[in-house]
């Protein structure tokens, strides 16, 4: 299920996945890990950061709040930008971020738990303006 709204997303925002570059910051599905996140985070992020700086991505999608908050503070200052709140009874919220030298950081609500194929769920709509300033 995952896969597949991560899939949607990409397509909705006309992304070819196979030309998007992926990585997982962290992997854990215990909860117990959660509490461990900052330092197992320490221990892999030297790969990230050096794969951010041989990619040099203009934007990066992460899913979850956690995640996004990792890798935010191992960034230069950033400041949001949006915020996109499902418009549904759950109403998860997403944001934007803009990061010094304008890398864009959205943090996303997790694919597991949003159905992202529901347009009401579905922050891609939301993202494209801020999305459009980054053509190459």
């Amino acid at each position: 299920v995952i896969q597949r709204r991560v899939r949607h997303i990409l397509d909705r925002l006309g992304v070819s996945a196979a030309q998007c570059p992926s990585s997982t910051l962290l992997f854990t599905s215990a909860k117990a890990a959660a509490k461990q996140r900052a330092a197992l985070t320490e221990v892999c992020w030297p790969v990230h950061e050096k794969a951010l700086a041989l990619i040099k991505p203009r934007s990066v999608i992460c899913f979850g709040a956690g995640t996004a908050d990792q890798l935010l503070k191992r960034l230069p200052a950033h400041r949001l930008v949006a915020t996109f709140t499902e418009d549904n009874t759950r109403g998860s919220a997403s944001r934007a971020y803009r990061v010094e030298g304008g890398l864009l950081v959205f943090a996303l609500s997790n694919p597991a738990a949003s159905n992202w194929d529901n347009p009401d769920c579905d922050p891609a709509p939301k993202m494209r303006p801020h999305l459009a300033g980054l053509a190459a």
